[in-house]
């Protein structure tokens, strides 16, 4: 199965080109500030900002937009249940109102998600995902949560392999799915199967590794160097966050 996150990552573009600590530390004060966003407007623009970065990464746009999409499914409830206020108790009963201010406010962390989501794609996906790991691990993240993703994705892929295996070996034994009980036995014998196999995997690659002189520290054997314009993007990308909170603020005294 073909990595998901860094698929794009040998394309060359600005955003491929710049240092990976400091693309992920640039980005990663963009979240921030599009995070604390309170202002329609500024959401917008913000999006506006993800996307124009996701283009400029040349990562495909319906790549990103088909996982983009699950994140605004997930957040259309908030438009249904964040604008209904209720008022009352057990006792007198409950009266229900719609409140038009909660419904801007649920499209506001609608789109900041969107936000989010959107520039995660240019901040991890132009970079391959060991040398995005290694450069966490400049930045002081600690490295017990690093090496955690780091094998959780790299795993990942795999355990889904044997899943896919294992479902082929019951097809061609005519097991057949079904809302019963024999259904559900079955697929409880096989997420206990997977879950053995996959603790006596990771028994023999913790051995492994162990033999290999591994200490929780990511080396890399090609180490990128930071040159003046990595700064500049930096500094260009901080600066921009900066405007766009100060410009939200600016916004909402004005309202």
């Amino acid at each position: 199965m073909h990595p998901e996150i860094d698929r794009y990552a040998h394309l060359e573009s600005p955003v491929h080109s710049w240092d990976p600590a400091l693309k992920i530390a640039g980005f990663g004060v963009f979240i921030f500030g599009v995070a604390m966003l309170v202002n329609l407007w500024s959401a917008a623009l913000g999006l506006s900002i993800a996307i124009f970065f996701l283009w400029l990464s040349r990562i495909s746009i319906p790549f990103a937009l088909r996982r983009v999409t699950l994140i605004a499914i997930f957040m259309l409830p908030f438009f249904v249940l964040l604008p209904i206020k209720i008022e009352g108790n057990f006792s007198t009963g409950f009266d229900f109102s719609w409140v038009w201010e909660r419904e801007k406010l649920a499209l506001v962390l609608m789109i900041r998600a969107l936000a989010i989501a959107v520039i995660v794609f240019p901040m991890l996906g132009t970079a391959p995902f060991h040398l995005s790991m290694k450069s966490l691990q400049d930045l002081g993240i600690p490295k017990i949560l690093i090496q955690s993703v780091l094998f959780t994705y790299r795993y990942l892929f795999v355990y889904l392999e044997q899943l896919r295996k294992m479902r082929v070996a019951m097809r061609s034994r005519a097991f057949v799915p079904g809302f019963n009980r024999t259904t559900f036995r079955t697929y409880g014998y096989q997420v206990g199967m997977l879950l053995v196999i996959s603790f006596e995997q990771t028994e023999r690659i913790l051995s492994a590794m162990k033999s290999r002189g591994y200490d929780g520290t990511i080396r890399i054997l090609y180490q990128p160097k930071r040159v003046g314009l990595d700064w500049v993007k930096f500094a260009g990308i901080v600066t921009l966050t900066a405007l766009l909170t100060v410009g939200d603020r600016v916004l909402v005294w004005n309202l």
